[in-house]
C-alpha cells in the first residue's frame, strides 16, 4: 500500500505538489514559519523547483489561492444572484450565502487543508492578506452590495466592519471545527454559523456612534 501512494504521489505534476505542501504546511505552520525549501521537500521536489514553476514564494501562494478560489465563488455567486434582484433580500440569506459555500468546501478532503491555509493568511501581515484580499474580492463585490440592501439602516462604515468581523470569524471557526461544537455533524457547526452570523450583521445600530 505504501508503495501504491509512493507512486500516485509521483504521477501527480510537481506544481500540483507544490500546491498541495503550500496549502498544508502553511495552514499548519503560518505563512512567516515555512520556507520555500520546506516546501520543496514536502513536495518531494528540487531544490529550484518553486522558483522554476512560480517564481517566488509570494507567487506561490497566490497560485494557491487561486487554485480552489473558482468552485468558491461559483457557489458563492450562484447563492448570491436571486438575492441580487431583490429590494431588500433577507439578512439570513446573505449570511449563508456568505458561510455555507466555505462549510461545504470544508468538508471534502481537498477542502479542509484550504480552509485552514486561507485562515491563516487572514491572520498574517502584508503581504499575504493582501493577497487573500484581492483573491476574494470578486465575490466581496457581489455580496458587499446584496448586504447593503438588506440592512440600509446600517451606516456604511459599521457594516463593512461586520461583514470583515464575520468572514475571519468563518474562517477561524471553520479551520478549527474541533473547538467548536466537536461532537456535533458538519451541518450542525454550518447552521450555528449563519445564527451567529446573522445576529451579528443585524445587530441594533447604537445611536450616534458610527456616524
Amino acid at each position: 500500500m505504501a508503495t501504491q501512494r509512493a507512486r500516485a504521489e509521483a504521477d501527480r505534476s510537481t506544481p500540483d505538489r507544490l500546491l498541495d505542501a503550500t496549502e498544508r504546511l502553511i495552514g499548519e505552520h503560518g505563512v512567516d514559519g515555512v520556507s520555500v525549501r520546506a516546501i520543496n521537500a514536502a513536495a518531494n521536489s528540487n531544490v529550484a523547483a518553486t522558483h522554476y514553476h512560480f517564481g517566488s514564494k509570494e507567487a506561490l501562494v497566490a497560485a494557491a489561492l487561486a487554485r480552489r478560489m473558482d468552485a468558491l465563488a461559483a457557489d458563492r455567486l450562484a447563492m448570491l444572484a436571486p438575492l441580487e434582484g431583490r429590494r431588500r433580500p433577507a439578512v439570513r440569506s446573505v449570511a449563508e450565502a456568505l458561510v455555507l459555500p466555505l462549510a461545504r468546501l470544508c468538508r471534502t478532503a481537498e477542502g479542509r487543508p484550504y480552509v485552514r491555509f486561507l485562515a491563516t493568511l487572514d491572520r498574517a501581515g502584508e503581504p499575504w492578506r493582501g493577497l487573500l484580499t484581492d483573491a476574494f474580492a470578486p465575490q466581496w463585490a457581489h455580496l458587499g452590495p446584496v448586504l447593503a440592501k438588506a440592512l440600509p439602516e446600517v451606516p456604511e462604515l459599521l457594516r463593512q466592519f461586520r461583514f470583515s468581523a464575520a468572514a475571519t470569524m468563518l474562517l477561524d471557526v471553520l479551520a478549527g471545527p474541533e473547538r467548536h461544537l466537536a461532537s456535533a455533524p458538519p451541518a450542525t457547526l454550518a447552521t450555528a454559523l449563519v445564527d451567529v452570523i446573522t445576529g451579528a450583521l443585524a445587530a441594533p445600530v447604537t445611536e450616534g456612534r458610527h456616524q
